[in-house]
C-alpha cells in the first residue's frame, strides 16, 4: 500500500521477499528508494491516475526482483482512503506459478 507521496505504508511478506529487503525497510520508503527510477516512475503514473480517477487498474506487470529474476504477474490496484482521510493504493497481485494472468499464460512460455 503506498500513499499519495509515493510512500509505502504497508507490505507482506511476499512484497518483502520480491524486494530483497526486510519489511522495516520498505514500510515508509519511497517506491524510488526501492525500485529503478524508470521501474518506480512507470508505476507511479498509473498510481497518479487511480488518484485522480479513483478507479481501479488491473493488468499485467512484469519486475525484476532482488534476484535478478524476472517476474511476470497479475495486479489490481484499488484507490482507498483512510479513516483519517489520507488517500492510498492498495496492490494486490498473484506472482510467479505457471499461469499468473488470470486464463492466461506468462509471455513467452509455451505450452
Amino acid at each position: 500500500m503506498k500513499d499519495a507521496e509515493r510512500c509505502f505504508v504497508y507490505a507482506n511478506e511476499r512484497v518483502a521477499e520480491v524486494f530483497g529487503r526486510p519489511l522495516d525497510q520498505i514500510i515508509g520508503s519511497l517506491d524510488t528508494d526501492l525500485l529503478p527510477r524508470d521501474v518506480a516512475d512507470r508505476f507511479w503514473e498509473k498510481d497518479q491516475r487511480i488518484f485522480k480517477t479513483g478507479t481501479r487498474h488491473a493488468g499485467e506487470e512484469t519486475l525484476v526482483d532482488a534476484s535478478g529474476r524476472q517476474r511476470h504477474y497479475w495486479s489490481v490496484s484499488v484507490p482507498w482512503t483512510s479513516p483519517d482521510g489520507t488517500p492510498a493504493i492498495i496492490g494486490l497481485s498473484r506472482v510467479g506459478g505457471a499461469d499468473p494472468r488470470p486464463g492466461g499464460r506468462v509471455p513467452g512460455q509455451s505450452g
